[in-house]
């Protein structure tokens, strides 16, 4: 089977091939229970994309980019009960594109028995909004990127914990989160 776990059959094809989305192309690498793996960021786009998945066990991780003064890591603690029905697709803004180098790390907190697959990616110029994932590039010629709406946001405070309730019938989430930080 030419896929990764999280890629369901493409319910159009009479054959089991992968429903492909545009983020498929970006290689992955297996990162053991409590290792580290590292990546640059691609430095001629606005957004880097950052997938992790299991093939059905827990997925335990936490990924890290490190840029900005004095280097400081900017890190996302992320679990998800079953990596291959709900894997984590992360979208993080390239600010200096070009000018300088970012570097991602993603570090599995599991135990060395729930290993995960990992990868960053670069997005395409405007493929990260609310569009489907699974257009092609030629499916968005004129397509524009919506602007978050800063009204239906909710402020967390540090070190404090937001949930949301979802309905059972819902596939996906998408949260945006932004910082009033240094950059």
């Amino acid at each position: 089977m030419n896929r990764r776990f999280s890629q369901r059959p493409d319910p159009y094809s009479n054959s089991n091939e992968a429903r492909r989305a545009w983020w498929d192309s970006a290689p992955s690498d297996r990162v053991q229970g409590g290792s580290r793996s590292t990546y640059a960021a691609p430095v001629d786009r606005d957004m880097s994309h950052v997938f992790l998945e299991t093939d059905g066990r827990p997925l335990d991780a936490e990924f890290e980019v490190w840029d900005g003064p004095n280097n400081t890591p900017t890190r996302m603690k992320v679990y998800s009960e079953d990596g291959r029905l709900r894997p984590i697709n992360a979208f993080v803004e390239n600010p200096q594109k070009g000018l300088r180098g970012e570097t991602l790390t993603v570090r599995n907190s599991g135990p060395m028995e729930f290993p995960l697959n990992a990868g960053v990616g670069s997005v395409g110029q405007g493929l990260a909004g609310t569009e489907s994932p699974y257009m092609s590039e030629n499916d968005l010629r004129g397509f524009r990127r919506p602007t978050p709406s800063t009204k239906r946001g909710q402020r967390v405070q540090g070190g404090a914990l937001k949930t949301f309730p979802l309905d059972y019938s819902v596939e996906a989430a998408q949260v945006t989160i932004t910082t009033k930080g240094c950059r």
